[in-house]
């Protein structure tokens, strides 16, 4: 273990006391031999200490724990009914927070799948005179008789 993982390994996990064994083995046996983790070791444990050490405990009053003990046996009873913590379940994946957003999004969904629909219907023929009345071509070319733009590169290549 080199210094860099040994010093972030004692911050986060070791001082804490929140390490797996084999972890804790090798920084241990890391910190037996580089004195300067050792050091940052005892530096960070009094500090840690010293935090701690001047505050005070706060004591709740006493609605705050009896709130906490009712919540607690509240939560043990609907636990050891099995049909309430179903319900409870289901409940919970349907709750919709804010229902004037759900029926917008599904207001906005219908009309976008409506809107699809009506332009997947129009018929090929429908959508041939469209394009023809948007690019200025004649009646006789959008029936077919003659077939021609009257474009250069068509003249061209006729």
């Amino acid at each position: 273990m080199n210094c860099k993982k040994a010093r972030e390994a004692i911050l986060t996990d070791y001082l804490d006391n929140e390490i797996d064994a084999g972890r804790k083995a090798r920084l241990e046996e890391h910190m037996a031999r580089c004195p300067g983790c050792k050091t940052f070791y005892l530096t960070a444990a009094r500090a840690n200490n010293e935090l701690f050490s001047k505050t005070n405990r706060a004591n709740p009053p006493e609605y705050v724990w009896r709130r906490i003990r009712e919540a607690v046996l509240n939560e043990k009873r609907s636990g050891n009914n099995f049909a309430a913590g179903i319900l409870g379940k289901l409940r919970s994946l349907l709750y919709v927070p804010k229902p004037a957003l759900a029926i917008a999004s599904i207001l906005i969904l219908l009309l976008a799948v409506g809107t699809f629909a009506k332009i997947k219907s129009n018929s090929a023929q429908e959508q041939f005179e469209y394009f023809t009345y948007l690019t200025g071509a004649s009646a006789s070319a959008a029936n077919g008789d003659n077939g021609s733009f009257g474009t250069t590169i068509e003249k061209y290549f006729m």
